[in-house]
């Protein structure tokens, strides 16, 4: 995989200077709302201008200082700044609609509202890429829970037509939303099947089309040198598969290693990878503070599997677990990652011995490598 911090040729000048960055569309996004912010300065709704004289500016230093503060590593936290640039934003939006369905006749609503409709649909969509998801779903409900409201009061106050579009309004957008949360779902699904899949030599098993044993050990190897403190490998294994294959016949049991791999995939997050370990194995590489964080991840992964049921059977599935600072010293040279690789087996062969559908921790250190 290839390092963010090496330039590849293609990122170089014929000097072997580094090239200038290109304007990503990114960067657009704050001229394109300050032109919106303009072009209500410029046009203002006659019964908003006065609002507008005011509340336009105000929001328009907010943007800018918060998108300075976001950029360049100012005083706020990106997050932070965010939030404030988002909440004052839909201050603003909320603030206006209330006034203008105040205060302008029922039959000429719908003219002025026209040119404020269209943003906030936007807003809706920006707290995806502007806020992590609790905060951005939770900003996210706020905002159309506040549409409600607004369009239940004019539905009150006499105003049919405003309370039917701001009804609609709302029902777009929730749509919006979910198939927004959707895409993003099955892209970070897509990234994790994909993962590693620029390492040199890199292969897929033909059943699951997780990366194979020898692709995994090259990604452990270079995780473990990158990331020393914070890896745990894992080796699963499908339970029960012998008498599966004797009672059910072995394509069921291809089916069911395919069902578990899919059932893995998406359980992980998106730091973590997947891969194959053996025909009916596998291995997670999870990126976890220690070794209790990284119990309670395999716990809640075997639960996972083993409640989704493939053709009437319940999955069960047994887990080593290894923490790669509990196994190895990090002081000491030598193969940290298949060292932890290593100790995962272990673990998951002692548990052969002591039943299954359970996770075996390994704690002991293996012998330290002798430096060459």
């Amino acid at each position: 995989m290839r390092d963010p911090t090496v330039l590849a040729p293609e990122d170089l000048t014929a000097n072997g200077r580094p090239r200038p960055a290109r304007p990503g569309a990114s960067q657009l996004e704050l001229p394109l709302v300050v032109l919106g912010v303009l072009a209500q300065l410029v046009w203002p709704a006659p019964t908003a201008a006065a609002f507008d004289r005011v509340a336009l500016p105000v929001l328009l230093g907010v943007l800018v200082t918060m998108n300075l503060a976001a950029t360049r590593a100012l005083l706020l936290p990106p997050v932070l700044a965010g939030a404030v640039a988002m909440v004052g934003a839909w201050a603003y939006v909320l603030a206006k609609l209330a006034l203008l369905l105040a205060t302008v006749p029922a039959a000429e609503q719908l003219g002025v509202l026209l040119p404020l409709l269209p943003w906030i649909p936007a807003l809706l969509v920006a707290h995806t890429w502007r806020l992590p998801r609790p905060y951005s779903g939770a900003l996210s409900a706020a905002a159309l829970g506040a549409l409600l409201l607004l369009s239940a009061g004019a539905a009150l106050g006499g105003q049919p037509q405003a309370a039917a579009a701001l009804a609609q309004l709302v029902l777009a957008c929730g749509v919006l939303l979910t198939g927004q949360h959707t895409a993003l779902d099955l892209m970070r699904r897509q990234a994790r099947r994909g993962a590693w899949a620029g390492l040199s030599g890199a292969h897929r098993d033909a059943l699951t089309g997780l990366p194979d044993r020898a692709t995994m050990q090259r990604a452990l190897s270079e995780l473990a040198t990158r990331h020393p403190g914070g890896l745990a490998v894992a080796t699963v294994r499908i339970d029960h598969t012998e008498r599966l294959s004797a009672e059910r016949g072995e394509a069921f049991v291809e089916r069911l290693t395919a069902h578990v791999a899919r059932t893995l995939v998406e359980s992980l997050r998106d730091d973590d990878l997947v891969g194959c370990h053996s025909p009916r194995q596998f291995v997670l590489l999870l990126r976890l503070p220690d070794a209790r964080a990284g119990r309670a991840a395999c716990e809640r992964l075997r639960v996972r599997v083993a409640s989704r049921p493939v053709e009437g059977v319940n999955p069960s599935i047994s887990v080593g677990l290894a923490h790669l600072s509990d196994v190895v010293d990090l002081a000491l040279p030598g193969a940290l990652g298949l060292q932890t690789l290593t100790a995962a087996e272990r673990a998951l062969n002692e548990l052969s011995d002591n039943g299954f559908n359970r996770v075996q921790l390994s704690t002991a250190p293996l012998p330290a490598p002798q430096a060459s």
